[in-house]
């Protein structure tokens, strides 16, 4: 998986975003990213604008300081809202397969996506302001799912080849692969309850497991 851009390599050709849009939009495969198009833009966000496509999600997201999309291209783009309301692109993140979804930690200070070719890759804010990958996560099949614990420690990705995988943030600010979840049939559901000390995670065949995280 590629870096993530720094916001200055991003950020000097890209206009601020000021005016309300009608964006075209569509929901991603995996259902928690949202593409922003314009025919003679590729890209065309704002506040107003995410709200009207129809996303109650990153709707919410706009009125916090950072919101990601993913543009026609496969990639995603996170932009920074400025002290005047309007949205900068602060970072673009690639990889090898297109990224079909993207979502944010609730800090805002992690990313993680999923691409087409099976993998997944957590992303973080530096201290210098860089967006910088920090561990990439395969899977034999698609990847279905992919969401942070509600305090950041744990991110999970599940998949079509039975397997829910939890990697852990290291005291350092690495992420670690922690642990695999095994099921007879695709993954479909997964979530941190106890604030993260738990996973539930759930299977196209009826099956639902509890995992305890270490």
């Amino acid at each position: 998986m590629n870096n993530v851009n720094t916001p200055a390599a991003v950020g000097v050709s890209t206009p601020d975003l000021t005016k309300p849009v009608q964006p075209q939009s569509k929901q991603t495969g995996a259902g928690f990213g949202w593409v922003i198009t314009k025919a003679d833009q590729g890209e065309l966000l704002s506040h107003q604008g995410l709200q009207q496509a129809g996303s109650p999600l990153q709707g919410d997201r706009a009125n916090d300081r950072r919101v990601v999309t993913i543009n026609t291209d496969g990639i995603a783009n996170i932009y920074n809202r400025k002290a005047d309301g309007s949205f900068a692109k602060e970072a673009s993140i690639a990889s090898k397969g297109l990224v079909n979804s993207a979502t944010l930690s609730d800090d805002k200070l992690h990313v993680v996506t999923v691409s087409d070719d099976n993998m997944a890759g957590v992303h973080a804010l530096g201290a210098d302001g860089a967006w910088v990958t920090k561990t990439a996560i395969s899977h034999d099949g698609p990847i279905t799912l992919a969401t942070f614990s509600a305090d950041e420690m744990h991110v999970v990705t599940a998949s079509d080849d039975h397997t829910a995988k939890v990697c852990d943030k290291m005291v350092d600010g690495s992420w670690v692969e922690k642990t695999t979840v095994q099921h007879d049939g695709p993954v479909n559901f997964v979530d941190f309850i106890d604030d993260g000390f738990r996973l539930v995670t759930s299977s196209e065949n009826g099956t639902r497991q509890v995992t305890e995280l270490k």
